[in-house]
């Protein structure tokens, strides 16, 4: 009796593949990302544990903020791969209700977002901490920090904030270039002038 199946499904087309790879580099991306963080965290508990340093305030604070960028950074891979599962039956022949699946997906994508750039800002944390206790009888400079990561938190804030709008609005709406530049300006220049810092006192 000869065997006869049926084909359910047409193949995948180019524009099919197209997301299938960038999925896939994505999730990679982000696995590798993630382990390398994972790696260094270890590294860094590791050196407390064994080198016998002694509890301080400012180690506890390190300890817990280094948990607390690990914790956001799994957060973050974990919504990203629930995000992608949501998608895949967008693309199939019977795809589901959009009015069911996009306010999840609305809600995926702020989420995304909001871990996005809590990481963004604890980075920037610790790195003006480095840089607070570098220079402790400078007035001047613990000013210059405090305006810099104050706005670090108003820039952030107010990005997020525009992005929830737009998520709500339009779930393609990207926003324009000078949405963005209100996230990546003050980041940027809180790191540097920490950094510049940093470097300035260990010259």
């Amino acid at each position: 009796m000869p065997f006869t199946q049926t084909q359910t499904s047409l193949p995948l087309s180019d524009s099919d593949l197209q997301v299938l790879r960038h999925w896939f580099f994505e999730m990679a991306l982000s696995f590798l990302l993630l382990g390398v963080q994972v790696t260094l965290s270890i590294g860094v508990l590791c050196v407390f544990v064994t080198q016998g340093f002694p509890l301080s305030k400012s180690r506890l604070a390190l300890f817990f903020v280094t948990i607390m960028m690990l914790f956001l950074s799994l957060s973050y891979l974990v919504m990203t791969i629930e995000f992608i599962i949501v998608q895949i039956p967008l693309n199939g022949y019977n795809p589901p209700d959009s009015r069911e699946v996009i306010p999840l997906i609305t809600g995926l994508e702020i989420g995304l977002n909001l871990m996005e750039r809590l990481n963004y800002v604890i980075g920037d944390i610790v790195v003006v901490w480095r840089a607070w206790v570098l220079f402790p009888r400078r007035l001047l400079v613990k000013i210059a920090l405090s305006i810099c990561l104050l706005g670090s938190f108003v820039g952030t804030s107010l990005d997020f904030q525009l992005l929830v709008k737009r998520s709500m609005e339009n779930l393609n709406d990207f926003g324009n270039k000078t949405e963005v530049l209100i996230l990546v300006v003050p980041l940027i220049f809180t790191n540097l002038t920490a950094t510049a810092l940093i470097g300035f006192k260990a010259w």
